[in-house]
């Protein structure tokens, strides 16, 4: 005979429940806060890496200019860098930010990693934590107070140059995203001034600045060839800040004298202006009456220390018209729409004086 039993399977009571939920609950932030220490650790440690490199740089150049070091945002743009950007804090205006005494003969770059902690790197100092008690922020970046409590002596470079523009990169960080930063190297690319200072004449072709026609702006360059012996043209000077082995992209626009064919190309000098070498990554281009946009691409030879932009007839003509508007010369491998200092609606800016420096901007 099958004899029944009394034993019956004993449940968990609520307290019991609640209990492993505790325990469980802890366990779990206890997981949290350690994977979060590893993250927190690893991104300062790429930022302070980013901080090496950036002073390793800024050595080789003062090497290559007499003890000074790079203080504009073209400078900058040159040194090839490559940041990590998802290690940085990017809420913050003065995430990676520059400071200099009064004769650019020391530095300072301060950042701010992801994790909220701060670090610096000073001129012959090495890497540390940034400890002062000066608050960055968010939306002015506190610039001079913050290169204040580095050194009493140091000051905010010129337009306060940062790693970051509202929510894009800035060029010379090397970060490419969907606010690439760019700078156009061409100090003179719309001939808004007036003037056709940093512009010549390509087997000295007679130049003005015309308003008669612009792709952009008021003004654009006129050249009115005069010589049956020589291909003329114009060539758009750039600032002495390109470097060697380097992708650069030039572009500009023309229209003239219908059926002209115009060569345009990259044109290097030193940094002292001396000529290297012509004809970089050059493309040819049938006038119309009509304005078109014509870009080409190189990487700069040994010696490179000024990228200019040329356009000149492909045959001799002494009856050609042509006019040039908005040139641009800048470290990308990319052709983006003409801007300048004056598309301030786009965050461009000048670095320097208005038409007749190096601008910064997103590329458009």
């Amino acid at each position: 005979m099958i004899q029944k039993t009394n034993a019956r399977i004993k449940a968990f009571t609520i307290v019991e429940l609640l209990i492993v939920i505790v325990i469980i609950g802890i366990l779990a932030a206890i997981t949290i806060a350690g994977y979060g220490a590893v993250v927190n650790n690893a991104n300062d440690k790429s930022v302070q890496g980013d901080l090496i490199k950036i002073d390793n740089v800024f050595k080789q150049y003062a090497l290559d200019t007499n003890g000074s070091f790079p203080s504009t945002l073209a400078s900058l743009s040159g040194l090839g860098l490559q940041l990590n950007d998802k290690s940085y804090m990017t809420t913050n205006k003065a995430n990676i930010y520059i400071c200099t005494n009064s004769s650019n003969s020391q530095y300072a770059v301060v950042s701010m990693s992801k994790s909220g902690k701060r670090f610096m790197v000073k001129s012959e100092k090495g890497v540390s934590e940034f400890t002062s008690s000066t608050v960055w922020n968010a939306t002015t970046g506190n610039w001079t107070a913050t290169c204040a409590a580095v050194d009493s002596t140091y000051v905010p470079l010129t337009n306060n140059i940062t790693g970051l523009v509202g929510a894009a990169w800035v060029g010379w960080t090397g970060v490419v995203n969907g606010g690439q930063y760019i700078t156009n190297l061409i100090t003179n690319p719309s001939l808004e001034n007036g003037s056709t200072n940093g512009i010549s004449g390509y087997y000295s072709a007679p130049i003005i600045a015309d308003t008669s026609k612009a792709a952009y702006g008021t003004f654009s360059a006129k050249i009115t060839t005069n010589s049956a012996t020589y291909p003329q043209g114009i060539i758009f000077s750039g600032d002495t800040v390109a470097g060697p082995n380097l992708r650069y992209t030039c572009s500009m626009s023309l229209t003239g004298t219908a059926g002209k064919v115009m060569n345009v190309a990259g044109r290097i000098y030193d940094a002292s202006g001396g000529y290297i070498v012509e004809g970089n990554g050059a493309v040819n281009i049938t006038l119309t009456s009509s304005w078109q946009r014509v870009s080409v691409t190189f990487i700069t030879p040994a010696g490179t220390g000024q990228v200019n932009v040329q356009a000149r007839l492909i045959t001799a003509d002494a009856t050609s018209v042509i006019w040039v508007d908005g040139a641009i010369c800048a470290q990308t491998a990319t052709s983006f729409n003409y801007a300048d200092g004056n598309s301030t609606s786009n965050g461009w800016t000048w670095n320097s004086t208005a038409n007749a420096s190096t601008s910064s901007g997103p590329g458009l």
